[in-house]
Order: structure tokens, then C-alpha cells, then sequence
């Protein structure tokens, strides 16, 4: 029995060492072929799951909108329109021209000095489709008491937004009605 196991572990042997050599018959190509046939598959991609986006804070504006509301009603009050529509609310902007919004602003030009007082804000919601402003958005409400020339002074709210970074604010429903047709307001 030990010489019938001993060619049998000579031989399995003599196989393992014969296996671990380098083929010396097989051509270069065939083991390159062989290397690239066994190299793992690249898994399919799969889209990456959607996320809302990050919401990036508004850069503060550099004034205070209080500041805004009173460097825009003295600009009206001396007669200087230009300003006022380099702040108008972009989507306003749209329904006229610079030198339009300033030739009928002329028209309904402030006489006499404007005495007004910021009494105070709030934010608030606001956007409504009658003054082409949409969908409402985070706003500063703005109350303001005024009066130009002597005149009994009135109290109102005036909406402001901070749009990257800038105060913008809006026309009223008359005056967007009026520019929407292409007249001036009143």
C-alpha cells in the first residue's frame, strides 16, 4: 500500500509544481485576452436620488429698508425718477421702458417738501397677482407716515423685497394697471 500512495502523491506533486510554472508555449496575446476576459465588470450606474436644494441665504441688503424707503421718497420728492426704477420690482420692470416710467412720473411731479416718519416694519407674505408680483415671497412691510407741502399727512404700507441683496419694492394696483395698458397713471 505505501508504494501505491507514493507514486500517486509523486504525481500530484509533480502537478502542482508543473501548474505554478509559466506556460512557455502560450502566446503573449492569448494571455492578454485571457487577463482582460477576467477583469471584473464596471457596475451600471444608477442616478444619484434627487434633493431639493439647499436654500442659500439672501445677501443683507446694505441699508436699512427703512433707510431704502427714505432715500427713495426724498429722490421723488426733489423730482429725481431714475433711481426709483433701478429699484422698481423686476417683474414691473418689464411692463415699461426707464425713460417711460420717468417721463409719466414727470407728470405727477411732488411739489413742497415731504416730511414722513418710518413707524415701523414687519415681515410678511406677500405677492398678489394684481400687481404682477408672484407667488407672494417674504417681504418687509414698510409703515410710513407723510405728508409733502403741508398737506395733512396720510399713513401707509409700502411692501419691499431683498432681491439678491437689493431693496426692491412695487407699484400699486392703479399705477400697474396703467403701465400694463401702456398709459400713465394718474
Amino acid at each position: 500500500m505505501r508504494s501505491a500512495t507514493r507514486p500517486a502523491s509523486l504525481f500530484l506533486l509533480a502537478t502542482l509544481i508543473f501548474a505554478c510554472e509559466p506556460a512557455a508555449t502560450a502566446p503573449p496575446a492569448a494571455s492578454v485576452a485571457i487577463a482582460t476576459a477576467a477583469a471584473p465588470t464596471a457596475a451600471p450606474q444608477t442616478a444619484a436620488p434627487t434633493l431639493p436644494p439647499t436654500p442659500t441665504p439672501l445677501p443683507t441688503p446694505a441699508e436699512s429698508v427703512a433707510d431704502f424707503w427714505t432715500r427713495k421718497l426724498q429722490a421723488e420728492g426733489r423730482g429725481d425718477w431714475g433711481p426709483t426704477w433701478d429699484a422698481l420690482h423686476p417683474a414691473q420692470q418689464t411692463l415699461m421702458t426707464r425713460d417711460r416710467y420717468i417721463t409719466c412720473s414727470n407728470a405727477n411731479k411732488l411739489t413742497g417738501a415731504v416730511v414722513m416718519k418710518i413707524l415701523g416694519t414687519r415681515e410678511e407674505m406677500f405677492g398678489p397677482a394684481e400687481v404682477g408680483v408672484q407667488p407672494p415671497a417674504l417681504t418687509t412691510a414698510v409703515t410710513i407716515n407723510m405728508s409733502i407741502a403741508g398737506e395733512p399727512a396720510e399713513t401707509f404700507t409700502v411692501h419691499t423685497w431683498n432681491i439678491a441683496g437689493r431693496w426692491r419694492w412695487a407699484l400699486d394696483q392703479a399705477s400697474y394697471e396703467a403701465f400694463k395698458k401702456g398709459a400713465c397713471p394718474d
